[in-house]
């Protein structure tokens, strides 16, 4: 059959934000704004960048919150700023964070994912290596990592940190997808199947949930061709 080449892209996972802190912040980012207003010479129309902000908000944070504090906002407005894909201010933000602690793992992981959104897959190498001798455990950093080797063509050692980033989060769907195209780029059909049968059961995206489900379906339609030209041949 002409099959349609898979176009899932092969993931980085940024590490997740503390809401409470997230919201936290939020308010800090209205008193930032009051802040750089009060008592400005600043003409009415003029715009208010977001450095400004991030800087005042800050500022007023670290006189009445303990240091963590203030670093766990920083963090929030750092991935925030990830989603928003500003991933220049993102990194500001989490380099400050990460001189100050720096065998942070997720601040690691965040720093590996703007660096391989940059295509700097060098940056992103450097930034997992250390975070998976602090936590060899991160299957984040095991997934992203396999994410860098594939990028440098490196495809053995993609799928090895894949199957370890899928052994120690069994609920986690990207390397479980990233599995099934390598499987398909090898013809190990049965192999892909199975892959994106256990990928099936895990996402909550529906469109994902869609296209991975037919991808299934494709697999099985070549196993069974396969077994039928097996059984002709015997």
């Amino acid at each position: 059959m002409n099959l349609p080449k898979a176009n899932f892209k092969f993931k980085f996972t940024p590490s997740p934000k503390n809401y409470f802190y997230l919201v936290l912040f939020g308010a800090f980012v209205f008193l930032g704004l009051r802040l750089v207003f009060r008592g400005s010479d600043r003409p009415a129309e003029a715009p208010v960048t977001k450095e400004e902000v991030l800087s005042e908000c800050l500022k007023f944070s670290q006189n009445i919150f303990p240091s963590q504090s203030v670093r766990q906002l920083s963090v929030n407005l750092g991935v925030k700023m990830i989603e928003q894909k500003n991933y220049g201010l993102a990194r500001k933000v989490l380099q400050e964070v990460l001189a100050v602690e720096p065998s942070n793992v997720s601040i690691l992981n965040n720093l590996a994912y703007i660096s391989g959104e940059l295509g700097e897959w060098g940056a992103a190498f450097n930034y997992l290596k250390t975070a998976i001798q602090v936590d060899e455990n991160c299957s984040e950093c095991h997934n992203n990592l396999g994410t860098v080797y594939y990028k440098e063509g490196r495809f053995e050692e993609a799928e090895k940190e894949y199957h370890l980033a899928a052994k120690l989060n069994p609920k986690y769907v990207d390397p479980r997808i990233s599995l099934a195209v390598l499987a398909e780029g090898k013809g190990e059909w049965q192999t892909a199947m199975d892959w994106y049968k256990e990928a099936s059961k895990l996402t909550p995206d529906l469109e994902l949930l869609k296209s991975v489900q037919q991808r299934q379906v494709w697999m099985a339609e070549i196993v069974g061709a396969n077994r039928n030209v097996a059984g002709e041949t015997k």
